[in-house]
């Protein structure tokens, strides 16, 4: 979901063993930031708890427990070692 360290376009060719160039790989990179209309965001500890919840299959009642405790770290830095 996202990359810390963004790598140049030269090397994304060779990881692709010559099948595709600088330009046309720039061209499909332009392609779908257009579809998206540029718009991109950073997904946030709220909407990865949603998406852990919603493929472990979560009650209303474990989410909303879950939303509490996330609020809690965000204001205690301690909270960051629970588990």
């Amino acid at each position: 979901m996202e990359e810390c360290v963004l790598p140049e376009s030269a090397s994304l060719c060779l990881l692709g063993a010559g099948s595709f160039s600088r330009a046309e790989l720039l061209r499909a990179e332009r392609r779908i930031l257009s579809r998206l209309d540029f718009r991109l965001h950073h997904p946030g500890p709220l909407l990865c708890l949603g998406l852990l919840a919603a493929l472990a299959g979560s009650s209303r009642q474990v989410m909303l427990l879950a939303t509490y405790f996330l609020e809690l770290s965000l204001l205690e830095a301690e909270a960051a070692g629970w588990q």
